[in-house]
């Protein structure tokens, strides 16, 4: 039987949305609890998303100057998703997943509907000395609408822990605090950058290819 999609309910905050024609997101900016989010429904290529989502990042954050906020970390998260076009009695997930990833066990790759959650800090880098990086990658193999599909949820999050920047500039102009500063717009190319390396390390390199994952 096909899945049932619940509503997507969002927790009390502020949320902005533009839409396209056909009704689908195009853009939302979204503030709740601790955070501020930019989120872009119409992805094409980073060089053309990325001006646009930090424009509107800039925004929201340059109305909060002045206030007691600091900023305690900064993230990006991409969701790809995969189409299984062949007949369900051949589905393989390996054919997703790259040889080089040591998987559970109890994962039943023939099987559509399977879940695969990891993640781990990195404490030494070299773009950043002050904090630590969160690397996760979640693989959900989903039925939408009588549809198989794996859903790739990448988070690569940047946490300070020996000093808060505050919000007494503009995000254009705010240095990190690093033993080697760099800006804000910096440190998120440099996570853009990390994230197309972790997914490489899952995906199976033909299909990498496909999607010009390594370009």
């Amino acid at each position: 039987s096909n899945a049932i999609v619940p509503p997507m309910v969002l927790p009390p905050g502020l949320t902005l949305r533009s839409v396209q024609r056909d009704g689908s997101l195009d853009w939302m900016i979204r503030l709740a609890d601790n955070l501020v989010t930019v989120n872009c429904g119409s992805y094409t290529r980073w060089r053309n998303v990325w001006p646009v989502a930090w424009k509107y990042l800039s925004l929201v954050c340059n109305e909060i100057l002045g206030t007691d906020l600091h900023v305690v970390g900064l993230g990006i998260t991409y969701i790809d998703e995969f189409i299984w076009e062949g007949e369900i009695h051949a589905y393989d997930a390996r054919e997703l997943l790259s040889d080089e990833i040591s998987l559970p066990r109890a994962l039943n790759t023939s099987s559509p509907l399977w879940h695969l959650h990891q993640g781990w800090f990195v404490t030494s880098v070299d773009e950043f000395e002050n904090g630590r990086r969160l690397e996760r990658v979640h693989f959900d193999g989903i039925e939408v609408n009588g549809s198989y599909l794996v859903r790739v949820e990448s988070t690569l999050r940047h946490d300070f822990v020996r000093f808060l920047s505050s919000l007494s500039t503009p995000l254009n102009d705010l240095e990190l605090p690093e033993v080697k500063p760099i800006t804000a717009e910096v440190l998120f190319e440099l996570l853009h950058g990390r994230s197309k390396a972790l997914l490489l390390d899952f995906v199976a390199p033909v299909l990498a290819q496909k999607i010009g994952l390594g370009a």
